[in-house]
């Protein structure tokens, strides 16, 4: 069985600037990809949303999801959220969304269950935007952000309930920020798993701190030919 392969367009941000739109489609077009994820990073990109929809008819390719990151800190009325809100009522040519949750005030520490209620307030518009329109809305557990591990990922899509609400394991933030048993964790993270996100990692010690890098899927010291192992017995099917 072979897995479709996406590419997280984060690639392309470079220090001398963002490869066109034309040109990142094209270049994952060329090397074989059954498609890309559209990353609402830089302001650029949020331009680009209306472009989505003419990549499967003029490049042949899939927009796998559209990932953003979402703060808790910001109330449902305030601009930045109403951009996500609007987000969500237009998308055209993507059925999927990742959601990155974080939260802005320090006294916010990552993981902490009290915030779940107030996450899932955040979350609930969103939710039942996307699902009347026919879209799908995946938590996305990001290094140093509030959702930090998968674990709280599934701990708050247990507490949402809603069947168009998924998880996505993310290889490099498990990586830097959990470590725990990995068979165990994809196995607990199954019913809930949309999407994977594969990296190469490694860790980089500098003076008494390390770092963990991102790295080439064939580089680094996690084995991810091990970890297609598991997500194969666990039955997950991609992408």
């Amino acid at each position: 069985m072979g897995y479709r392969l996406f590419a997280m367009d984060t690639w392309f941000w470079q220090a001398p600037g963002w490869y066109p739109f034309a040109v990142r489609w094209e270049m994952l077009q060329t090397l074989g990809y059954d498609g890309g994820y559209h990353v609402l990073g830089p302001e650029a990109a949020w331009q680009e949303v209306p472009l989505l929809a003419q990549v499967p008819s003029r490049y042949g390719l899939e927009v796998a999801a559209v990932w953003f990151s979402l703060d808790l800190t910001w109330p449902r009325d305030s601009a930045p959220y109403q951009r996500r809100r609007h987000l969500v009522e237009t998308l055209t040519g993507c059925s999927a969304l990742e959601v990155a949750i974080l939260a802005s005030d320090p006294a916010i520490r990552p993981s902490d269950p009290a915030l779940d209620g107030l996450a899932i307030e955040r979350l609930a518009p969103l939710i039942e935007r996307a699902a009347a329109r026919g879209l799908t809305l995946s938590l996305y557990p990001h290094r140093g952000y509030w959702l930090e591990r998968t674990d709280d990922a599934l701990r708050l899509w247990q507490a949402i309930g809603q069947p168009t609400v998924g998880v996505v394991f993310s290889s490099y933030h498990w990586y830097a920020a959990d470590r725990q048993d990995l068979a165990a964790l994809l196995t607990r993270a199954a019913p809930a798993l949309r999407s994977v996100n594969l990296c190469g990692c490694r860790t980089l010690r500098c003076g008494d701190r390390t770092l963990p890098l991102v790295e080439p899927l064939d580089q680094g010291d996690l084995d991810t030919f091990a970890l297609l192992g598991l997500l194969r017995t666990i039955g997950y099917q991609g992408p």
